[in-house]
């Protein structure tokens, strides 16, 4: 080997070592990992007993219920650390809760988190005089997504649709034959719940899941406020504006995390 080629050699050794050093230390500084990412899971649950649809449940004030029509608005469902660091999971979704709850992932910036928000309804900017037909048919905003949860004569969104049968004598279980309606929209009645959850140290490469239940019972029975099915059983909000502003205070404090 003459001593110009022998030094090509050592050249390019030299680029090797280095291109492998310098593989070794993104590595280990986690700039060559993914970013962090949360999964976020519904579960709803009808008081302590898991939901499943087309089942009768007694309230705890005695009602026997069963839930027949159940669909909700949550946006802005998003994760916050102590010194305000905030980390959107979802903007908008609506759920149907007579099918499969959907799992959302999203990635989110490297930050120890300890708070989740998620709003009840559509915030006041997306709401009132907004043409659905400007979004795609894919968003949960659009004609065909909005299922139709929307007013076209209120010019407003429809929050969220609880309805269904009870018997509020408390003595059947399955001749359920007063009906109860909850269909609730209006900016007033939008809600944001914070919820506590266990910190997430949010590292590049790292996946977390986060188990939101709501909890159905809730929208009707709280420690504070009990919906009587017998006297209060139907709202389309501009009806009976209190009404609404009691079963959306009630189904924004049903969540938390397990």
């Amino acid at each position: 080997m003459n001593k110009i080629n022998g030094y090509a050699w050592i050249g390019c050794l030299i680029a090797i070592i280095f291109a492998s050093c310098k593989h070794n230390e993104e590595n280990r500084t986690g700039n060559v990992l993914p970013p962090a990412k949360v999964n976020l899971t519904f579960t709803p649950t009808f008081g302590n007993a898991p939901f499943n649809w087309g089942s009768v449940y007694t309230t705890s004030s005695g009602y026997n219920i069963r839930i027949e029509n159940l669909l909700s608005y949550f946006s802005q469902i998003r994760l916050q650390s102590s010194n305000g660091q905030t980390a959107m999971l979802k903007d908008f979704a609506l759920l149907d809760f007579s099918q499969p709850m959907p799992t959302y992932t999203a990635e989110i910036p490297e930050g120890l988190y300890d708070s989740l928000y998620i709003s009840l309804g559509i915030p006041a900017t997306f709401n009132v005089g907004v043409d659905p037909s400007i979004y795609p048919s894919s968003s949960p905003l659009s004609v065909a997504g909005s299922q139709g949860m929307f007013w076209n004569w209120n010019s407003g969104y429809i929050f969220f649709k609880y309805d269904g049968k009870a018997d509020v004598s408390g003595t059947s279980t399955t001749n359920l034959t007063d009906p109860f309606a909850f269909h609730v929209g209006d900016d007033v009645n939008y809600r944001v719940a914070k919820i506590g959850i266990p910190a997430i140290d949010a590292k590049k490469g790292s996946v977390n899941t986060l188990n939101l239940t709501v909890d159905l019972e809730h929208v009707l029975v709280t420690s504070t406020d009990t919906i009587n099915l017998q006297t209060d059983f139907l709202t389309h909000t501009s009806d009976n504006p209190q009404l609404a502003k009691r079963v959306s205070t009630n189904f924004a404090g049903a969540f938390r995390v397990e």
